[in-house]
């Protein structure tokens, strides 16, 4: 009898374990990718010295078009924790969020709060989320500058510049107490372009006209949820414990989300721009067994980033904990050089994300781009923030 009742209870036991699994199979499977902190152009520590392990913008492109790679995924919720995207970010990770969707799969943006850079960026989604309770805040755009000729007068300094170009106006914050009428011109047409961006991203992403964009962004200088869904600038406004039972009405059936869907997106061409930090490192480098830059087995497409202040001679890093540093033009016609003799480097792509800086310096690496050039190699640019 003992062991009748005991074969009892492991058939229900049985029965309850297939009825989950039964229950899980037939989940619509949804990615959930959670977006924090920034995203580097490249890693800011040279592999071998225990990197921080930040993530870079191509890996965060790597994972979105892998989601869409993905045939076991019916969607994705894409998760904003504050993360620190430029504009030009925004519009990158955008379109990659846009393959997801073309690819057949439909793109979640879920956050606490929606401040302009978050509504750009739910603007490649089918459907902006926002918490229960959170706000929505899109003011426009505006520029602070600082003018400091006369604090510099008052402690006896006089400023004086050489200026070349009317519309040159690197020198205007040590020599003016106010904008020129020139460069007041040119941060007004600047700040005019920027804002008529936003609004054609928010009309063609949400659907709306140019009239109604500008009506939602009068209303929505901060707002509620109510009123943002009134607007048009988002869709829904949910408490976080219920977007399970949220996206089980828009897919039709039980939702399983995914998570651990990060992958790299180091490829196998050698980032020749690591150069700088590996003269910075090298002879620890050494000591701990790597190579330094990696050299090509195979036909390859170099990468090279100038990712920083453009100065005269050699780049120097931005420290062992991050940041880009200055971009040397010595350093980098070092690394033209040899993308320029290396038979198995077939082209090359240059990923600029640079404030500017030396005019001679730029002169110096654009001479040893058209080297590259000339040397029957393809060169392409890609441009972040400029």
């Amino acid at each position: 009898m003992r062991r009748g009742m005991g074969f009892g209870r492991i058939g229900i036991g049985l029965v309850v374990l297939l009825g989950a699994a039964s229950a899980a199979l037939g989940a619509a499977r949804v990615g959930y990718l959670t977006l924090e902190d920034s995203y580097v152009e490249r890693r800011a520590m040279a592999p071998g010295l225990g990197g921080t392990g930040e993530k870079t913008l191509r890996d965060l492109i790597a994972t979105l078009d892998a989601v869409a790679e993905r045939d076991d995924l019916e969607g994705l919720v894409v998760r904003l924790l504050g993360p620190a995207l430029s504009g030009t970010q925004i519009e990158e990770v955008g379109r990659a969020m846009g393959r997801v969707r073309a690819s057949g799969k439909r793109v979640h943006v879920f956050s606490e709060s929606y401040g302009t850079g978050q509504i750009l960026l739910g603007c490649h989604a089918d459907e902006i989320i926002l918490q229960m309770g959170g706000s929505v805040s899109v003011p426009g755009v505006y520029m602070e500058e600082m003018f400091l000729a006369d604090t510099l007068r008052w402690v006896g300094i006089e400023p004086d510049f050489v200026q070349i170009g009317d519309y040159k106006g690197a020198q205007e914050m040590m020599a003016n107490s106010a904008p020129s009428p020139e460069w007041d011109r040119n941060i007004g047409s600047l700040l005019d372009a920027v804002y008529a961006n936003m609004l054609g991203a928010i009309e063609r992403g949400r659907g709306m006209t140019r009239a109604e964009v500008e009506a939602a962004l009068d209303r929505c200088f901060w707002a509620d949820g109510a009123i943002g869904i009134d607007a048009g600038l988002i869709d829904a406004e949910i408490d976080r414990m219920d977007l399970d039972a949220h996206l089980a009405g828009a897919y039709g059936q039980e939702i399983a989300l995914v998570g651990d869907l990060w992958v790299s997106g180091d490829g196998a061409a050698p980032d020749f721009a690591s150069m700088g930090m590996f003269e910075a490192f090298g002879s620890l480098m050494r000591m701990m067994g790597d190579a330094g830059p990696r050299q090509p087995q195979r036909d390859t497409i170099a990468m090279l980033f100038i990712d920083g202040v453009i100065v005269d001679g050699e780049s120097s890093g931005g420290g062992l904990f991050g940041g880009s540093g200055n971009v040397g033009s010595v350093t980098i016609r070092k690394a033209l050089k040899e993308i320029e003799t290396n038979d198995l480097v077939k082209g090359l792509v240059v990923r600029i994300d640079s404030p500017g800086g030396s005019a001679t310096a730029s002169e110096i690496i654009w001479q040893g781009l058209r080297r590259v050039s000339e040397a029957g190699k393809p060169v392409w640019v890609s441009v972040g923030g400029m």
